[in-house]
């Protein structure tokens, strides 16, 4: 029961190592653009699911849940303001954060 318990730990935690790395990769590589620069607004009222997916069907190239996911887990999904934005090439998901 005990070797049990300890593969299980230690499934979670790879698990979790991976994931991690996984997001720290996704959040310094830069995006690609189907064009440079790219215009947004966003809306007032918008949700991070709403914004990912305006700014993926913009020409970002990824999928939106990714940038969901990453808002959410630094905590910054409530913190994007309504406005209008230029994003230029070479841009990675964390500086879209900031």
């Amino acid at each position: 029961m005990f070797k049990l318990f300890k593969w299980l730990i230690a499934i979670l935690l790879s698990g979790g190592l991976i994931f991690g790395g996984w997001m720290a990769w996704f959040a310094s590589q830069p995006v690609e653009l189907s064009q440079s620069p790219l215009d947004i607004t966003i809306q007032p009222g918008m949700n991070m699911r709403q914004i990912s997916r305006q700014l993926a069907d913009a020409g970002m190239a990824w999928q939106p849940w990714q940038f969901t996911l990453l808002a959410r887990g630094l905590g910054r999904a409530e913190e994007i303001k309504a406005g209008s934005y230029e994003i230029t090439a070479g841009v990675t998901p964390l500086q879209l954060l900031e």
